[in-house]
């Protein structure tokens, strides 16, 4: 093996390691955060989905997440119940209806999100645009892997069911 493989192999278990880490840190902010919303993380997680995509159905938000139909629906229900969504007919068809993130709130769950905007910002500064550039290349590229790994992993969780269903 030469020295410029291990090296790239070190680099390369380097950011696996810092990947899992910054998985992880964001996994216990999410949980932080939901509990002093008081809360679920999974809800937090289903609010956040909305204000990336707008208004969904309970079904489009079940097959974002991979949950079944009927645990979207209780956390629709759950979040509903605290205020964070409503539901509104669909203008498109008027059979289903869509979830949607009331703005108040997520106004509100928003400002915890500030302190971590600042914290980017600030270890940004030590990048010149080009590094962040590539930064962010690297970053687009890694988050698509991994929600295709995560669609194969529904896909094949939901045809396990179908099998021993």
């Amino acid at each position: 093996m030469s020295r410029e493989t291990s090296k790239r192999e070190e680099i390369l278990q380097s950011l696996n390691r810092e990947s899992l880490r910054g998985s992880a840190n964001g996994v216990l902010f999410n949980q932080a955060v939901a509990t002093r919303l008081g809360i679920h993380p999974t809800d937090l997680k289903v609010a956040s989905l909305l204000a990336q995509k707008g208004a969904l159905t309970a079904g489009q938000l079940a097959e974002h997440t991979g949950l079944t139909t009927g645990a979207a629906t209780f956390i629709i229900d759950r979040l509903e119940k605290a205020g964070y969504v409503q539901r509104v007919r669909n203008p498109h068809d008027r059979r289903s209806v869509l979830i949607e993130l009331k703005q108040e709130r997520a106004a509100s769950v928003g400002e915890y999100f500030v302190p971590m905007a600042r914290v980017l910002e600030k270890v940004s500064a030590a990048y010149s645009d080009e590094e962040l550039a590539v930064i962010l290349k690297f970053m687009l590229h890694n988050n698509e892997a991994v929600e295709e790994e995560i669609a194969r992993l529904h896909k094949d969780a939901t045809a396990k069911e179908k099998r021993e269903g």
